[in-house]
């Protein structure tokens, strides 16, 4: 992986070129202002914001059929997504048609087909433990041009699309508007809206983290992106709103649901001494501690500021395996 040296202060300028309106730093002051929806005035905005979990995004699948079959699941202004729930995002933002893609990514694959172990010697000098190829195929296959154009037709109306991305060389969140994306000129918008997903979902050490290809003043920029729920497990209300405890705008209509893939406490389980179910469960640890402070802090502010919150989570009843994409555990 070549990359020609560049500065801080390069990174932070460093844009997409020809598009630069398609992502923005997560910690910027405006950055909950860039992420409204353009919903005429007096009506509701809903907010789906889709967490991070690895497998136990079939957690977040299985919710989504089930709401359509309810017939109660909203339109949703905005959809969010960090890491598996970034997968899953740009078919929720689609609504019913994309059910049918939601399950079959999360019921029908294996581990295989998500990731390809390297030879042990050669972890050593690569960049991760295993290889992505598979998962790479698995999102192209899935997220075809026709996806994306339909996205595009969805931004055009309003509604908002956004995916978090960990950039490694800034250590900085990046909220990238998969919308704008779709809807841009870029002549390789759909690889780029594919490799944004795979950058969201790539577990650091575990999955190789993705390059994405920026410029700073005409300079090349690669940078190396990872998964969105290193630094951020879910996006929401962003955390410097939430602390600031600045007004959102008109809070009384804005209804936000909280989709988490994953526990928020601790559960007991024999774990296997092997690298996979080490790696798994301490994720898992990881995960649920900083899930569950950005949920309790996005209710403390919504509470104070009268908006509807609403909050889903795999519960302690439920027996999850230490093994990544076991079919029994995923299709259950």
């Amino acid at each position: 992986m070549e990359r020609v040296p560049f500065t801080g202060a390069q990174s932070a300028a460093a844009a997409i070129a020809g598009a630069p309106e398609v992502r923005f730093w997560a910690d910027l002051p405006d950055a909950a202002q860039r992420m409204r929806p353009d919903v005429p005035a007096g009506q509701p905005v809903t907010m789906l914001a889709l967490s991070g979990g690895a497998d136990e995004g079939a957690y977040g699948a299985g919710v989504l059929n089930g709401w359509t079959q309810s017939g109660t699941r909203p339109e949703f202004s905005v959809v969010t997504g960090v890491s598996t729930g970034a997968l899953i995002a740009p078919f929720a933002f689609l609504g019913k048609e994309g059910d049918a893609s939601i399950a079959r990514f999360y019921t029908s694959v294996s581990a295989r087909d998500i990731f390809h172990p390297r030879f042990p010697l050669a972890i050593p000098g690569s960049t991760s433990v295993a290889s992505t190829a598979p998962l790479a195929k698995l999102i192209a296959r899935e997220v075809t041009p026709e996806l994306v154009a339909r996205i595009a037709e969805e931004q055009a109306k309003g509604r908002r699309l956004f995916v978090a991305t960990a950039n490694l060389d800034a250590q900085r969140s990046v909220i990238w508007d998969m919308g704008a994306i779709a809807a841009s000129m870029l002549p390789d918008k759909v690889e780029l809206f594919r490799r944004v997903l795979l950058a969201s979902s790539s577990i650091p050490v575990v999955f190789p983290p993705v390059v994405i290809d920026a410029s700073s003043n005409g300079a090349p920029v690669r940078e190396l992106h990872a998964d969105g729920g290193t630094t951020a497990g879910i996006l929401a209300i962003p955390p410097q709103l939430a602390v600031s405890d600045a007004p959102i705008g008109d809070a009384a209509r804005l209804h936000v649901y909280l989709l988490m893939n994953s526990r928020l406490g601790g559960d007991f389980q024999m774990v296997t001494p092997r690298l996979v179910p080490i790696l798994k469960r301490a994720f898992a640890l990881n995960q649920q501690a900083a899930l569950l402070t950005l949920a309790e802090t996005s209710y403390v502010y919504a509470h104070r500021h009268g908006i509807d919150w609403n909050l889903t989570f795999i519960g302690n009843d439920v027996a999850l395996s230490d093994r990544l994409f076991e079919k029994a555990t995923v299709q259950r």
